[in-house]
């Protein structure tokens, strides 16, 4: 290119840094590629937009946000000491701080569900951590918070529109499902456990086939739970120390081989719900 030419775009890509026309990277990345030695570049020693933001903040903002640190590290460190309504109480809001953040920035997804997966989790790891504190860690208590958990998790996925939300709280209601079979059944058989599961599973599945031409994220979800819980039999019995045998584990390997063959066979259909 002639040295006059590119003399003037590189004018002309100062002209538009000065004028905030173009982010600045843009601005520095095409004065790279069209400047060279022959051409003199002004570089500009006004900070960015980013380093003027800081420059120029206020110092409520900077006191607000050192206040706001504090405070958490105070309820951090003394957060054993608070009473117990105190602790839940706490627990509590900043779940709903997340959540409601979650809810704000809807249109920026990724946002959304790192805001709702912080206060998924922290509503989860919370409520055992209390529980274990005051000494009420029993099987039970454990089993009836996570399935307090799953409901909370499904209403905040439905408001949402989190299918990622629904799908861990149905999965919850499946694991507390599971286990009072396993406290209510003396000896849970290979018969037994496929009679508890297996009608749920098709019941899952029908649903998710009705809903996922209208209600595409509800019906993905069904689908996919019903899915889990076709193998759930197997997983029960295998996961319990004392059904180690190998019924399950070729009742496992048969319903694999079954499942891919019906994917196979179904993949025109389904295949457009993934794409869609």
């Amino acid at each position: 290119m002639e040295p006059a030419r590119r003399a003037m775009i590189v004018r002309e890509i100062e002209y538009w840094r000065r004028g905030k026309l173009l982010p600045e990277q843009y601005c520095d990345f095409l004065l790279n590629l069209y400047a060279d030695e022959t051409v003199k570049v002004e570089r500009s020693d006004t900070p960015s937009a980013s380093a003027a933001a800081v420059v120029n903040s206020s110092v409520w903002l900077w006191l607000g946000g050192s206040m706001l640190l504090g405070g958490l590290a105070f309820l951090v460190i003394y957060f054993n000491s608070f009473p117990v309504l105190m602790q839940i109480g706490l627990s509590a809001i900043f779940v709903l701080l997340f959540y409601t953040g979650a809810a704000m920035m809807r249109k920026r997804a990724i946002v959304s569900v790192m805001l709702s997966a912080a206060g998924s989790l922290l509503l989860l790891f919370a409520g055992v951590y209390l529980l274990r504190l005051h000494g009420e860690d029993s099987a039970t208590a454990l089993a009836g918070y996570l399935l307090f958990v799953a409901i909370i998790w499904l209403g905040a996925g439905g408001l949402l529109r989190q299918a990622v939300l629904q799908f861990c709280g149905w999965a919850s209601i499946m694991v507390f499902y599971g286990w009072t079979l396993s406290r209510t059944l003396e000896e849970l058989s290979w018969f037994s456990s496929q009679l508890a599961w297996v009608p749920i599973s098709g019941l899952l599945l029908l649903m998710g086939w009705l809903f996922v031409k209208r209600f595409q994220s509800a019906g993905t979800v069904l689908l996919l739970l019903g899915l889990l819980v076709w193998f759930a039999p197997e997983m029960q019995l295998l996961a319990d120390a004392g059904k180690r045998d190998g019924v399950a584990l070729l009742s496992l390997v048969a319903k694999c081989l079954l499942t891919g063959m019906l994917l196979y066979a179904g993949r025109k259909i389904w295949i457009k719900w993934v794409t869609a």
